[in-house]
């Protein structure tokens, strides 16, 4: 009896050698069959010709108040992409898609373009557009935006966003690097735009002083002077040295005026020293 189990055993795991065998032979045949294909459809697409252009810039994040949130538009896109050459009718297989990419990218306010063709004859451009936090302000007039990932871009025809603004004592140019990680330590020093997007952020994630922040001066030694929504003062923030304490003191301040109805007859209300707060009356 126990020959002949040993035997049924071979025989069972000889047919399970040769399933395996089997299984693996149809699973490459599969792959190669499907490389093939695949293979075809990409020399029959490559020399399809060009039949349309499609641009999609992805908007924004509505904030309150706006509607469509687009600093880049689809004509800007369509000229951008029409000055490396004419692409309809070409085919897609010569297609400058590379040279494409770049001019799109060209355009300041995008953040990252996806160029790329389809088997029905399209070529697509997607656009994501940078996402401002801060718009910048120059004694000059000048000025561009800095977006929630530390890069600067420049205004825009099409759209004004609608966040704080940062009037500079101390003129700062648009930078082509992002702010939190620059390579130039010359740069760095002088520049306050790594001070302005930590102020932003903390202000983001406070309600009261996100629902507040409109208008910041920002001082040559770089002090924060802020001009809230409401209220007929300035709140002085000074450096963003023990910024968290600085908002406490406030929100106590505010808390304890407006029980007393008192709040209008201040013009600054000064947070920079240590424990206190030093306001001036009206």
């Amino acid at each position: 009896m126990k020959e002949t189990g040993n035997i049924l055993l071979k025989e069972v795991n000889s047919r399970k050698r040769i399933r395996a065998v089997w299984i693996n032979l149809a699973a490459l045949t599969g792959a190669v069959a499907l490389f093939m294909l695949l293979g075809f459809v990409n020399v029959t697409q490559r020399g399809k010709a060009c039949r349309a252009l499609d641009v999609d810039v992805v908007p924004l994040t509505p904030s309150p108040g706006d509607t469509a949130r687009l600093f880049v538009t689809t004509d800007q896109v369509k000229k951008a992409v029409f000055a490396t050459d004419s692409l309809i009718g070409m085919p897609l297989g010569q297609l400058p898609l590379a040279d494409i990419h770049a001019s799109v990218e060209q355009l300041g306010a995008v953040r990252e373009a996806h160029v790329y063709t389809t088997v029905d004859g399209r070529c697509v451009v997607r656009v994501i557009q940078h996402d401002p936090i801060a718009r910048i302000l120059n004694s000059d007039g000048s000025g561009f935006y800095l977006d929630r990932d530390g890069f600067a871009f420049p205004l825009s025809h099409s759209y004004t966003a609608h966040v704080p603004v940062f009037v500079m004592e101390k003129p700062e140019s648009c930078p082509t690097f992002n702010v939190l990680h620059p390579s130039d330590t010359a740069w760095a020093a002088a520049s306050l735009l790594d001070d302005v997007y930590a102020f932003t952020r903390f202000t983001m994630e406070k309600p009261f002083l996100a629902a507040q922040t409109e208008h910041v001066r920002v001082t040559a030694p770089g002090e924060f002077e802020m001009i809230p929504r409401v209220g007929d003062h300035i709140i002085n923030f000074g450096t963003l040295e023990g910024l968290e304490s600085k908002y406490k003191k406030l929100m106590a301040f505010y808390a304890h005026e407006i029980r007393r109805e008192n709040l209008n007859q201040y013009s600054v209300i000064n947070l920079e020293y240590k424990g206190q707060i030093v306001c001036s009356q009206k």
